[in-house]
């Protein structure tokens, strides 16, 4: 009997050490994964911040106005005239920004460009992209003089290049306010994004118009559950 109860606590000493032994390595593994997700939560962006609520951009000309531009997250893209210097940027923002959205209804890219010739330029290049017209990417025409004076209005202005565009893009909510980050670590601030900067435009860009969907699609919700509220009153 003696040998037996000997037998029993010595099995639970056992079990005892090891399970200490097997909590003692364990442990710093789970602080590790423990830091991991506190890091991610601090840095993950859950809004963005409105750098312009109103930024002076004339969105009307020929064949648009500002409605076509309302409730929709929009990318603007300035191609000028549409020469070889100001169409570079094309692919980059069609593979790493526009594909991922592509069929994200409430999402667009918008060019603007000085003239119907340097429009149907435009339009080639993106059938060739996309292997036919794409969705959600209409090009406008505006002059060089309205770009110009649109890009001067901006925080900071932006500068044209000789062809009348810009490599800088960009991010509009769907009230037309100016999206950007006010804080960033690695560019300290961005207003607008640099579309010859593959890098910027895979990180950045795509991870802001991600936010701003989000923050859309929310504030979709929230209207839906209030105007059902209202319905319901007597």
């Amino acid at each position: 009997m003696y040998e037996k109860s000997w037998a029993c606590s010595s099995m639970w000493k056992s079990i005892k050490q090891r399970g200490i032994l097997f909590s003692i390595l364990l442990l710093p593994f789970l602080l590790y994964f423990a830091l991991l997700i506190i890091s991610k939560d601090k840095n993950r962006i859950t809004t963005l911040p409105v750098v312009d609520p109103n930024p002076g951009l004339r969105l009307t000309g020929p064949g648009f106005s500002e409605s076509d531009f309302r409730n929709k997250v929009s990318v603007l893209v300035f191609n000028g005239n549409a020469d070889a210097e100001n169409r570079r940027i094309m692919a980059g923002l069609y593979d790493k920004v526009y594909h991922p959205y592509r069929r994200v209804k409430s999402f667009q890219m918008v060019s603007f460009v000085t003239s119907d010739s340097a429009k149907e330029r435009l339009q080639k290049d993106l059938v060739t992209l996309h292997g036919e017209p794409p969705d959600n990417w209409p090009v406008y025409v505006k002059p060089c003089v309205q770009l110009s004076a649109d890009l001067k209005r901006l925080p900071p202005p932006l500068a044209m290049n000789p062809g009348c565009g810009s490599h800088f893009v960009l991010l509009l909510d769907e009230d037309l306010a100016l999206r950007g980050r006010v804080k960033d670590e690695k560019y300290g601030s961005i207003q607008a994004y640099d579309a010859s900067n593959v890098s910027m435009l895979s990180s950045e860009l795509k991870d802001d118009i991600h936010i701003l969907l989000a923050e859309y699609r929310l504030k979709l919700k929230k209207n839906d559950k209030y105007n059902k509220y209202k319905l319901k009153e007597p």
